[in-house]
C-alpha cells in the first residue's frame, strides 16, 4: 500500500502526460513516412499483399506495429491519425512506467532515479517533436526499459529471469524495426564490458530473449514475406542509394555541436565518469554509427543519438555536481548539449505538411482517389491522411525510378552489359506496376512532379509521362484526363466526367 501512495503521483503525471501529448500532436500533421504506414497498413489489413500490392523498402514490422493505432480508430470512430496519436502516447507512457517501476527497485539514489524518469519522459514526448511514430520513436519507446537495465545492470540485482526476458523481448519491437538499430546496445554492452570485463554484459537473459526474437522474426520474414528478400532486399540494394542529400547535410548538422559539447564535458569529467556513463557514450557512438551508414541526413534518423546526446551530457553533469559547481565551462558545455539536441528537436515543431493546403483545393471531399507522381514521400503524404483521401499506387513515391534513371545514365552500357539490363528490368517493372495501379485504382486527380530537376535525380532530366507513355496501354489511360491547374511544380490531372477504364476502349 506505500508503495501504491508513493507511486500515485507518477502515475497520474504520466497519465496527463499522455493525454496532454494526444491533445497537442492531434493539432498537427503526421510525417510522412508514419502517413504512409497508416495508409499503407490499412490497405495490408483489407487484404494487400506487402511487397507486391505494397512495395516498400523496410521490413515489415513497421505495418504490424501500426495496425493496433487502426484498430483502435475503428473501435472509437476516431479519425486514424488522432487514435494513432492516442495509440502511440499510451505505448510512450507505459515506457515510462516501466522506467519508473525499474528504478524505484533499483540502488541508485532517489535524485538519479527522477533524473532518468525525466530523460525518459522527453525521449518519449519531446525530443520525437518532428517526427512523432517513426520508426525512431518506436526505437526509444519499446527500447527505453531496456536500455536503461543495459546502463545500471549492476544496479537492479532483483530482477527475475522472466523480468529480463520481458525486457529484451519487448526491446526487441523497437529494435528490429531497422538493422542499424542494433549497434545502439552493442555499443552499451562493448563500452561497459572495457570496463568491467564482465561476460554477463554480453551473456545475460535479456540479451539472450532479445537474440530469439530477432532470430524468429528472420524466419518469420522468410516464411510470411519472403517477397521482402526475393524481391525488395536485391532491387534495393542496386538502386536505393540515389537517395538521401549530399554529404555536407548528413554531416554538418546542429547535433555536431551537441556532440563536441558532450566530449568536452566527458572529458573535463573524466575522473566522476562510472560504467554507465561509459554506457551512454557507448549508444551514442552505437547512434551516430546508425546514422550515418544510413547516410541520408534526414531529420528522424539523428533522433537516437540526438537522445544519447541529451542523456549523455545530462546524466555527466548530474555526476560531475560539485565540479559543475567551480567549473564554468563545464557549465555552457552542459546547457549546450542540451540546447543542440533537445532544444534543436523541439525548435523545429511538429511537422509541417508542404502540399495539404495547395493541393487539398483540387479534392473535392472524403474518400475521392488521388495519385501523386513524385520521388518524394513528403509531396504525398501527410496530404493524403489530412484531406482524407484514397491512396491509388502500391508506392508511398516513385522510389524505384531516380537510382535506375540516373545510375543508367552514368553507367557504360557498352562495358557493364548485365548492369544496364537490371536497371532497364527495374524501370520496366516500375513502369508496368504504375500502369496498373491506374488501370486497378483509377485515380481521379493526378499530380505530377514537373521540375526540371526532380529530387533524387541527380543531373538526369526525367519527365513522368514521357516515361510512362514507352507503355502502349498508356496513352488510352491517359486520354482520359485533362489537366486542371499547376500548383508551383507540380502538374494536376483530373479523370474526364464519365470516363471508362482506359483499356476497355
Amino acid at each position: 500500500m506505500s508503495k501504491f501512495r508513493s507511486a500515485w503521483p507518477t502515475l497520474i503525471f504520466v497519465l496527463l502526460a499522455v493525454v496532454a501529448s494526444t491533445l497537442f500532436y492531434e493539432q498537427f500533421s503526421l510525417n510522412h513516412d508514419t502517413s504512409w504506414y497508416l495508409v499503407s497498413t490499412r490497405m495490408f489489413m483489407d487484404g494487400a499483399t506487402l511487397y507486391d500490392d505494397i512495395i516498400e523498402i523496410n521490413p515489415p514490422l513497421a505495418f504490424y506495429l501500426t495496425m493496433p493505432g487502426l484498430v483502435l480508430s475503428d473501435l472509437t470512430n476516431l479519425r486514424p491519425a488522432t487514435a494513432f496519436f492516442l495509440y502511440v502516447s499510451m505505448l510512450g507512457g507505459l515506457s515510462v512506467l516501466w522506467v519508473y517501476a525499474l528504478l524505484s527497485r533499483s540502488s541508485l539514489e532517489r535524485s538519479a532515479q527522477k533524473l532518468l524518469v525525466a530523460l525518459a519522459m522527453a525521449g518519449c514526448f519531446l525530443i520525437v517533436m518532428q517526427d512523432f511514430g517513426q520508426r525512431e520513436h518506436f526505437l526509444l519507446i519499446f527500447a527505453m526499459p531496456y536500455f536503461l537495465y543495459l546502463l545500471f545492470r549492476e544496479e537492479f540485482g532483483d530482477l527475475t529471469y522472466l523480468e529480463l526476458a520481458a525486457l529484451g523481448l519487448t526491446a526487441f519491437f523497437g529494435l528490429a524495426l531497422k538493422p542499424y538499430f542494433l549497434v545502439i546496445p552493442a555499443g552499451i554492452i562493448i563500452a561497459r564490458f572495457i570496463c568491467n570485463r564482465d561476460y554477463q554484459e554480453f551473456w545475460n537473459t535479456a540479451n539472450i530473449a532479445l537474440g530469439i526474437g530477432l532470430v524468429g522474426y528472420l524466419g518469420f520474414i522468410a516464411v510470411v514475406h519472403s517477397l521482402y528478400i526475393s524481391d525488395i532486399l536485391p532491387t534495393a540494394s542496386l538502386i536505393y542509394s540515389a537517395y538521401g542529400n549530399d554529404s555536407a547535410k548528413v554531416l554538418f548538422r546542429p547535433e555536431l555541436v551537441a556532440l563536441a559539447s558532450v566530449l568536452g564535458l566527458a572529458i573535463l569529467g573524466r575522473k566522476q565518469l562510472d560504467r554507465a556513463t561509459w554506457g551512454m557514450l557507448g549508444a551514442l557512438t552505437g547512434a551516430t554509427i546508425a546514422y550515418l551508414v544510413q547516410f541520408k541526413g534526414w531529420n528522424y534518423h539523428v533522433i537516437p543519438a540526438s537522445f544519447f546526446l541529451l542523456m549523455a551530457g545530462v546524466w555527466i553533469a548530474y555526476g560531475s555536481k560539485t565540479l559543475l559547481q567551480q567549473n564554468m565551462l563545464l557549465r555552457i558545455l552542459a546547457v549546450i548539449s542540451v540546447l543542440f539536441s533537445l532544444g534543436q528537436q523541439l525548435m523545429q515543431g511538429p511537422y509541417p505538411s508542404r502540399t495539404t493546403q495547395d493541393f487539398g483545393k483540387f479534392v473535392k471531399g472524403p474518400g475521392v482517389p488521388v495519385l501523386v507522381l513524385s520521388s518524394n514521400v513528403w509531396v504525398s503524404f501527410p496530404f493524403v491522411n489530412d484531406v482524407e483521401a484514397r491512396w491509388t499506387s502500391r508506392f508511398p513515391a516513385q522510389w524505384l525510378l531516380p537510382g535506375a534513371v540516373s545510375l543508367l545514365a552514368k553507367t557504360d552500357c557498352a562495358q557493364k552489359q548485365d548492369l544496364c539490363a537490371s536497371y532497364r528490368l527495374v524501370l520496366h517493372k516500375a513502369r508496368t506496376a504504375m500502369v496498373e495501379d491506374l488501370v486497378r485504382h483509377r485515380p481521379e486527380v493526378v499530380f505530377i512532379d514537373d521540375r526540371e530537376q526532380k529530387s533524387h535525380f541527380g543531373k538526369t532530366k526525367f519527365d513522368y509521362l514521357a516515361f510512362l507513355n514507352e507503355d502502349e496501354a498508356f496513352p488510352k489511360i491517359w486520354r482520359q484526363f485533362d489537366q486542371v491547374g499547376q500548383v508551383g511544380a507540380y502538374q494536376v490531372w483530373a479523370r474526364k466526367s464519365g470516363s471508362v477504364e482506359g483499356l476497355s476502349k
